[in-house]
């Protein structure tokens, strides 16, 4: 397992996520926001991701982080009301779910559905959308135009009895098979 998770970890390879707050990091790598970036990566693999922003300051148990991670500082939230427009605006801003129309990536979520940090209603919305958009694939029969989302994305693994850390031991194990399986498919073709 090792082996595999480091060979396909190198900067030319997948991006692989081990917390959430790096989830941000890969979710906005993925999909290229800008020319500026390198090309695609080939797959992604996403623990307790976070993927809006705007969402998760509403579901999370710590709403101030999501204000920090948006604008720098926790100076404009306040938890006796909610959020304005304003920051809402902001906090969307600043979140993956923005870009998701440009994934080309395969991915792979991790979820635990007890996470009260990173709610997991966060990751359904981004993965939704996904499946929205591989639903008009080339190959649906009601399909009228090419899709860019690739076709077995996203995979989703559900642990229910996990929270935010997936650290139970049965997770712990599973996650790390599902990530090399998911990583060794993805990268078959490449020469390590």
């Amino acid at each position: 397992l090792n082996s595999t998770l480091l060979n396909h970890t190198r900067p030319s390879s997948s991006p692989i996520s081990n917390s959430p707050s790096k989830s941000l990091l890969v979710l906005t790598l993925t999909p290229p926001p800008s020319s500026t970036l390198p090309p695609p990566t080939r797959c992604g693999v996403l623990r307790n991701p976070v993927c809006n922003l705007s969402l998760m300051v509403g579901i999370s148990d710590i709403p101030d982080w999501c204000y920090v991670e948006a604008m720098g500082t926790e100076k404009s939230y306040n938890k006796n009301c909610a959020p304005s427009a304003e920051d809402l605006g902001v906090l969307f801003s600043k979140s993956p779910i923005r870009w998701v129309g440009q994934v080309q990536a395969p991915m792979l979520f991790l979820l635990g559905a007890k996470d009260r940090r990173v709610p997991p209603q966060d990751a359904w919305q981004y993965i939704s959308e996904l499946r929205s958009r591989s639903s008009s694939s080339p190959y649906s029969p009601t399909a009228s135009a090419p899709s860019t989302a690739p076709t077995d994305s996203p995979r989703v693994v559900v642990f229910p009895e996990d929270s935010h850390p997936l650290s139970k031991p049965q997770t712990e194990f599973e996650q790390w098979a599902n990530t090399a399986f998911w990583l060794n498919h993805h990268n078959a073709d490449k020469k390590m």
